[in-house]
């Protein structure tokens, strides 16, 4: 091994490397020396060579859209026996996240379904109530499309978010349609337009607080939005439509299968007639 101080082309080429026969000869009469560029140091990762390139995406393409483009041009180009391509960085780490957080959100469901469960002392309504999540799901794929976002780390992350408050609204709904018919005797149908007329505003009021409060963030306003603004427009955009959709479909479906259930005054529910217009308003 040579020194330091010894390392250079007219050293290694003045090197002298033993004959066939006595004696030796200049290494620069047996081999012909040149400067180029090559590895300096070889990496091994399970006893195989390893060779890692790295490289950093412009502002208007996702590293999403480069593996995709990557994988199609080495198919094109095609990879020879014994190698192995992985990709890795800002993907890998993006997929072991998702993958925690699809374990989360698995587990913030299962969760929420039970608190509902002891709330309403039912399986029915809880999932009534849930409902309104894959309702959400229809504006985060709306809204991401609409702004030029693409789905990913932050944007699910902002849907993992929406789980826990879209359901605030349906069971604003449903709770205060079963008061009606239980402390009332309300029919089904005849709580439901009571309840989403009195808890209409405080709906809206609270997702309006809420997307306002999101939108400086989603339009730059207070900086680095091009950061969050994916998390920002899925939780505005999957709120506001399902806000819409739960003063539908919730009451639809709550409608559909509470009808001629043992919840609240039975008769009433199997022979629904007009409010009671005598009776004081129920209590907020």
């Amino acid at each position: 091994r040579l020194t330091s101080a010894n390392r250079g082309l007219a050293d290694v080429s003045a090197l002298e490397r033993l004959a066939v026969g006595p004696g030796s000869v200049p290494l620069r009469e047996i081999a012909s020396l040149e400067v180029t560029n090559g590895i300096d140091y070889i990496r091994r990762r399970d006893q195989r060579r390893t060779v890692t390139v790295f490289a950093d995406n412009e502002s208007w393409i996702t590293p999403d859209e480069i593996i995709t483009g990557l994988r199609a041009q080495m198919a094109r180009i095609g990879v020879p026996p014994g190698v192995d391509i992985t990709y890795a960085g800002e993907n890998e780490e993006r997929d072991r996240s998702m993958r925690s957080l699809a374990q989360a959100m698995q587990w913030g469901l299962v969760t929420i379904l039970f608190i509902l469960a002891a709330q309403f002392n039912s399986l029915k309504q809880p999932l009534i109530v849930m409902l309104a999540i894959p309702l959400s799901f229809i504006g985060v794929i709306a809204g991401l499309w609409i702004t030029g976002n693409h789905f990913g780390f932050l944007s699910f992350v902002g849907t993992v978010a929406l789980t826990g408050i879209v359901v605030n609204d349906a069971i604003v709904l449903v709770d205060y349609a079963n008061q009606a018919r239980r402390s009332r005797g309300f029919a089904v149908n005849d709580a439901l337009i009571e309840a989403c007329h009195k808890r209409l505003r405080p709906v809206l009021m609270t997702s309006i607080t809420t997307i306002g409060g999101l939108l400086p963030l989603a339009l730059d306003w207070s900086g680095g939005g091009d950061f969050w603004a994916p998390l920002a427009w899925s939780i505005i955009f999957g709120l506001a439509v399902a806000t819409v959709l739960t003063l539908v479909v919730i009451p639809t479906l709550y409608s559909l299968v509470e009808r001629g259930g043992a919840l609240g005054a039975s008769p009433a529910d199997r022979n629904p007639g007009p409010a009671r217009a005598n009776e004081a308003p129920l209590e907020a």
